[in-house]
């Protein structure tokens, strides 16, 4: 059962002397248990994992910096190392939920279909703090009261544009990381390091920028 973002978790266990439940239109089938276990021991995915993603503060949102959805999210291919994983796509916070709690996501009575929800609001961040367990019909109206708050009604996404946001940080944060390795590149050599590259290699300025040039006015208030 894919969660809200395309995360694949395991399906809910019909009860014993029950009828297996339809896989509803447009579902994608779970990955079994065993191919998780297989990505979670991958030390090449863990690496490829910690690699793409851009850890900043502990409470703040950590960017991921490699392949998205069209939704946003991050996307985690499985290393050669991976066994009978290897090459399989999955969506990257859930492997990531999987990998830092060490235990397969499984649904309960309480919580029979539950996915990675984002409390930042924020379907690229990686950060575990923002992460929380809730179910597919909770996700939902979370997403609806809260659509017309930042940074979900960031101006530059819409209807087929979704990942538009999480493609402007991800940017943000390689083009400063590509800057900041020609920085050290030129002291290694011991040559000066012009300004302008300087202030481009500031990875937290370069992603405060990507994030706030969505933001939309704030209305003119009368009194």
């Amino acid at each position: 059962m894919p969660d809200l973002f395309g995360g694949l978790v395991p399906d809910p266990q019909p009860q014993e002397g029950t009828e297996p439940s339809r896989r509803r239109r447009g579902s994608v089938p779970r990955l079994p248990a065993e191919i998780w276990h297989q990505l979670l021991a991958c030390e090449e995915t863990a690496s490829a994992y910690a690699a793409a993603t851009y850890r900043r503060g502990e409470d703040q949102c950590w960017p991921w910096c490699s392949a998205l959805s069209d939704s946003g999210h991050g996307k985690l291919k499985a290393g050669r190392a991976a066994g009978g994983a290897a090459g399989r796509t999955v969506s990257a916070h859930v492997y990531g939920y999987q990998l830092h709690h060490q235990r397969l996501i499984t649904p309960t009575l309480a919580v029979p279909d539950p996915v990675v929800a984002h409390a930042c609001d924020e379907p690229s961040c990686q950060n575990p703090n923002h992460w929380h367990l809730i179910s597919r019909a909770e996700n939902l109206r979370d997403f609806h009261r809260r659509k017309g708050a930042w940074p979900l009604n960031d101006i530059r996404t819409g209807p087929g544009r979704r990942s538009v946001r999480a493609e402007a940080l991800r940017e943000a944060v390689r083009g400063a990381w590509a800057a900041r390795d020609q920085v050290r590149a030129l002291r290694r050599r011991g040559e000066p390091v012009p300004a302008e590259l300087e202030a481009a290699a500031d990875v937290e300025a370069a992603f405060h920028r990507a994030s706030e040039a969505g933001r939309p006015e704030e209305p003119l208030r009368l009194f």
